[in-house]
């Protein structure tokens, strides 16, 4: 489902989404200009599964475009070097709701752009599989408790999986906050 700026333009999903493949993406939001902003919003109770494939997104935003999940996102095992939320840098996104990541290699949320997650449950197992993800000087990636409903947002990684990983690989240094975080890490995993 494809939101492209020219203008305000928003796609939102009532439904479920599968995701298969190579190189798919659920959900984009691409673009905003001196008119508006492209949209994209996975709204409470919907769900986007990444079933199978490899290379492939629950919801992306580029070039300046803005994602919400307020639903949940499912990376089964089947699918490999997967992401559930990629936000580009220029780009924002928001998350209330769920993240479950199974398999190697996979990554709940990538982020290069402005991401906050607030609230909700990011659960990620298999090896070098990671829960919040950021690189690039500019990110800026916060993961805060819902200070309204007084629920704490949970990051939990488990079967060789991290939960935050702050890349600075490029010279580029990186910062995820978190406020209000209960994780659990088990089975040779990392915080």
């Amino acid at each position: 489902i494809l939101a492209n700026g020219n203008g305000n333009t928003e796609v939102i999903n009532s439904g479920n989404i599968n995701v298969k493949g190579k190189h798919n993406i659920g959900m984009l939001a691409n673009g905003k200009n001196n008119t508006g902003i492209a949209q994209a919003i996975n709204e409470v109770t919907k769900i986007i599964n990444i079933s199978s494939g490899s290379s492939l997104s629950g919801i992306d935003s580029l070039n300046g475009g803005n994602i919400e999940n307020k639903g949940e996102i499912n990376i089964l095992s089947t699918a490999k070097n997967s992401i559930g939320i990629y936000v580009e840098n220029g780009s924002t996104g928001t998350g209330t709701g769920n993240i479950t990541v199974t398999g190697d290699g996979n990554t709940a949320i990538a982020n290069f752009g402005t991401f906050t997650q607030t609230g909700g449950t990011i659960d990620v197992s298999g090896k070098d599989s990671i829960g919040v993800y950021a690189k690039d000087s500019t990110s800026d990636t916060l993961i805060q408790e819902d200070t309204i409903s007084g629920t704490k947002a949970k990051v939990n990684a488990k079967n060789g999986a991290v939960a935050f990983y702050a890349d600075g690989s490029s010279g580029n240094e990186s910062n995820i906050k978190i406020d209000g975080v209960e994780s659990t890490i088990d089975d040779g995993s990392l915080l």
